[in-house]
C-alpha cells in the first residue's frame, strides 16, 4: 500500500539567522549583532551515550546519556576589530579604540542569541545562556579575496537556570511588527531650563537593538548654527533608556535640538515610527 504525505509549506523554513553576543547574563537588548555571516550559522547539538548491559541479556537493555554538548559556528563576513577580538576569545577589555591587544588573557563567558525564521511565519530565538569562544581562528589576507573571520562558540551548562534548560532554550514566537515609540524624554520638547551639565534621555516603549543606538542615529546640535555636540550615547536594557551624554557641559542659555532618528530599531528590527526631535534651552 502506497503511503502519501502532503508537505505543509508553513512548516518549511528557510533564510539566514542573526547572531547576537553579550556579556554573560545580558538581556537580548544589551547584546550586539556580529553582523553579516558568510554561509549562515550552524548550531550542532551532540549527544554521547553508553549501553546498559546485564549478564542475562546478549543485547543492551537500555542506553543512557553521558554527555550533551552544543556548539555554534559561523564565518563572520564583517572583519571589525570587535569581531576579531571575539573570534580570538579575547575579553572585551582587549579592544581599546582602534587597537586589539592579544596576550594570554582568559576568555570571558558570553550570552548568545540566535534569531531566524520559524514555521508559520514566526521568529525562532535560540538563547544560549552561558558560552565561551573555543575555536582557533585562521584568517587569510589574500589579493582580491574577502577576509572571513571564523567563530566557534561552545555552550557551558548554566546551573543557575531551571532544571532541563541548563544549555539553552529554543522559542518560536509570532513576528513582532509593532514599531517602538518614545514613552518620555528628559528634557521634554520646548523645555526652557534644562541643566547644561545633564544628559539627554529618551525612555522607550520596548526593548531596543543596542547596535542601532549610535552617534549616527542619536545626536544633539546647537539650534543657532547646527554645530554637532560631542558626546557619547548608550542604551540600557533594564530601564529601556537611550542616553546622550555630552563630553562637556552644554553651552549656557543656548537653544539645542536633540534628535533620535528612525534608524533606531527594536529587537525585531522595527524602526522608530517617527523621529523624536526635542527643542530645548539650557540654563545659565
Amino acid at each position: 500500500m502506497a503511503i502519501s504525505y502532503t508537505v505543509n509549506p508553513t512548516y518549511v523554513i528557510e533564510g539566514a539567522a542573526e547572531v547576537l553576543v553579550g556579556a554573560y547574563g545580558a538581556a537580548q537588548g544589551a547584546c550586539t549583532s556580529i553582523g553579516s555571516t558568510d554561509g549562515g550559522v550552524m548550531l550542532a547539538v551532540s549527544n554521547e551515550y553508553h549501553d546498559v548491559e546485564v549478564d542475562q541479556s546478549k543485547v543492551p537493555i537500555d542506553t543512557k546519556l553521558d554527555k550533551r554538548t552544543a556548539k555554534l559556528s559561523c564565518d563572520m563576513a564583517e572583519s571589525t576589530l570587535a569581531n576579531l577580538a571575539l573570534a580570538m576569545a579575547l575579553p572585551t577589555t582587549a579592544l581599546n579604540g582602534a587597537v586589539v591587544s592579544v596576550g594570554l588573557q582568559e576568555p570571558e563567558n558570553k550570552t548568545i542569541f540566535i534569531q531566524g525564521p520559524a514555521p508559520d511565519g514566526k521568529v525562532r530565538t535560540i538563547h544560549v545562556f552561558k558560552a565561551k569562544v573555543t575555536g582557533s581562528p585562521e584568517m587569510a589576507y589574500r589579493k582580491d579575496e574577502k577576509v572571513i573571520v571564523p567563530l566557534e562558540i561552545t555552550a557551558i551548562p548554566d546551573f543557575t537556570q531551571s532544571t532541563g534548560q541548563e544549555l539553552m532554550t529554543v522559542t518560536d514566537a509570532a513576528d513582532d511588527t509593532t514599531a517602538p515609540t518614545v514613552s518620555s524624554s528628559d528634557p521634554a520638547d520646548a523645555d526652557a531650563a534644562h541643566p547644561k551639565a545633564d544628559p539627554i534621555v529618551w525612555t522607550m516603549s520596548k526593548s531596543m537593538d543596542a547596535s542601532s543606538v549610535n552617534l549616527h542615529n542619536v545626536y544633539v546640535i546647537k539650534a543657532t548654527d547646527g554645530t554637532v555636540v560631542a558626546g557619547t550615547v548608550a542604551y540600557t536594557e533594564a530601564d529601556k533608556k537611550i542616553t546622550f551624554t555630552p563630553s562637556a557641559a552644554l553651552s549656557a542659555t543656548t537653544a539645542h535640538i536633540a534628535v533620535l532618528t528612525t534608524a533606531v530599531r527594536d529587537l525585531a528590527y522595527n524602526r522608530l515610527a517617527a523621529a523624536s526631535v526635542i527643542n530645548f534651552t539650557t540654563t545659565a
